[in-house]
């Protein structure tokens, strides 16, 4: 993960945590008077403070300090520019990047990477990042062609799945001197944002999903979105 800048500050490492708060749902609310366990320093956007009760009912106090800490408030177009915009402008660059989502059931993973397709201000990540990649295409040079192609695929109970060919049979995970790679998977060329939401939400109809006492439709796999971009440089006619 390198990147330009995050804020007015360059990246300092090739790996970047950071942590986003997410507001109590409203189950939550229901069921407990007590406020957020997670306190956030209004000086300090990089630390955070939790806060448990032990055996005696004692607050115990844990502090965590991390890249960059979003607070209940933080909108999806900040979370985008801070923690994943470095990492797109560097792929773009030529670099590979990768965005690892991690949290329990409910804790508003889905809603950072994907968001809400049809709200403008709730989309995710994965189309944010296709906004900045295609307005990164449209100001380059007129000499270089570019190609991109998609894949979506599912770790579940420790098999590896191809959300846009559900009809496959689990995929082989193989190795050869590129790295590892899933034999067979679907790779769809991508000429338009449009296409890449299309496909998000094929993927997303295709994973495996449960009811769990916290989110009425929990995924109950792990989702890999793989975007791969190509650049060339087209020959210039004598």
């Amino acid at each position: 993960m390198k990147g330009e800048k995050i804020s007015s500050d360059k990246v300092k490492s090739n790996v970047n945590v950071v942590c986003r708060v997410r507001p109590l749902s409203k189950q939550k609310r229901e069921i407990s008077s007590t406020d957020s366990c997670v306190e956030l320093s209004p000086k300090d956007n990089k630390k955070l403070t939790v806060c448990t009760l032990n055996d005696k009912h004692v607050c115990e106090r844990y502090e965590f300090c991390l890249d960059h800490v979003f607070g209940c408030e933080s909108d999806q177009e900040t979370v985008y520019k801070v923690a994943a915009k470095p990492i797109v402008d560097s792929v773009m660059e030529g670099f590979n990047g990768t965005l690892i989502a991690y949290g329990q059931t409910s804790s508003g993973k889905t809603y950072t990477m994907q968001g809400n397709l049809e709200i403008a201000e709730e989309r995710g990540i994965i189309p944010r990042m296709m906004d900045t990649i295609f307005k990164t295409i449209s100001e380059a040079s007129a000499q270089t062609e570019f190609t991109l192609k998609a894949s979506m695929l599912e770790v579940h109970n420790e098999r590896v799945y191809d959300l846009l060919n559900p009809s496959k049979s689990a995929l082989a995970i193989r190795e050869d001197r590129c790295g590892v790679f899933a034999e067979g998977l679907a790779e769809v060329s991508i000429g338009g944002e449009c296409d890449v939401c299309g496909l998000i939400k094929e993927g997303a109809a295709n994973r495996a999903g449960a009811e769990t006492r916290m989110n009425a439709r929990s995924s109950r796999s792990h989702l890999i979105f793989i975007l791969t971009v190509a650049a060339n440089d087209i020959e210039t006619p004598c």
